[in-house]
């Protein structure tokens, strides 16, 4: 890995985040993610699927469509 420039703090682990926030933000359902890794509990699902500022600003900007926009403020 050093060779190749990678960081020696990567590890597996690092790729199951990164692959249940990017199937969040695909829209696939917690409750399949949850299954797909193989979580015994959608806390430990919740975890792994971090939120990132951008995923929020997209919930503000469907609320804003909607007329809801008082509870982005």
């Amino acid at each position: 890995m050093r060779r190749a420039g990678i960081s020696n703090d990567l590890h597996l682990h690092n790729l199951r985040h990164t692959a249940a926030s990017d199937l969040v933000r695909q829209g696939v359902h917690l409750t399949k993610i949850q299954k797909f890794l193989g979580h015994s509990s959608m806390k430990v699902t919740e975890i792994h699927a971090h939120v990132m500022p951008e995923d929020l600003r997209e919930v503000c900007g469907r609320l804003a469509a909607s007329d809801n926009q008082s509870l982005c403020n």
